[in-house]
């Protein structure tokens, strides 16, 4: 018999937005759990989020929870650095809608102009957001990096990332780390983004 895999979704109760969502390996017989140690594995874990946070049980316009409070949506600008070996400067605009306390959708687009000899890197992903607790933030996307120049290409880049969000008046300050996967090679991203909401 094939593998196959299982997702088991546990919500903690009717009156709690705790979902936890399990991932096993059926063979023959026996059930092993999946830990989210591979690309392609956490691949598979974003797409089972970002296909529950569209469950209409979920979903709002905003609102709060433990005395933290959750915008509809977030725009923002990020700047930071890219590490590829070589540490450039990135720059970038990104949104998140959020549908639910732990979950949100957007996106983020950058360009790092000096990054391979000065041809010049820009990256578009689409992210899923999942907040786990409090203002941190785990990010997961997919999107493609293009290569400018004489040389130019166009790849697909996976990202997974983590921040935390400040509240400094109406913005959120956050700091956030990202690592990116492309074509076989790992990259650092890692700044600050501003963020207003509305």
């Amino acid at each position: 018999m094939e593998n196959v895999v299982a997702i088991k979704i546990i919500k903690s109760c009717e009156a709690s937005s705790v979902t936890q969502i399990h991932l096993y390996k059926i063979k023959g017989n026996i059930m092993k759990p999946i830990f989210l140690n591979t690309i392609k594995t956490s691949i598979v874990a974003v797409a089972i989020l970002a296909v529950s946070a569209f469950n209409p049980a979920l979903a709002g316009d905003g609102g709060s929870s433990g005395g933290v409070h959750y915008p509809s949506n977030v725009i923002g600008v990020f700047v930071g650095a890219t590490d590829s070996g070589k540490t450039d400067f990135t720059v970038g605009v990104e949104y998140e809608r959020r549908v639910s306390e732990m979950f949100g959708f957007g996106g983020v687009i950058e360009h790092t102009p000096d990054a391979h000899n000065g041809d010049g890197v820009s990256v578009a992903l689409v992210e899923l957001f999942v907040h786990p607790v409090g203002r941190w933030r785990v990010i997961g996307g997919v999107g493609a990096e293009k290569l400018h120049g004489d040389s130019g290409y166009t790849k697909t880049i996976f990202r997974t990332g983590i921040a935390y969000d400040f509240i400094v008046g109406d913005f959120e300050i956050a700091p956030t780390f990202n690592v990116d996967h492309v074509d076989g090679k790992q990259l650092t991203v890692f700044g600050v983004s501003f963020l207003r909401h509305f």
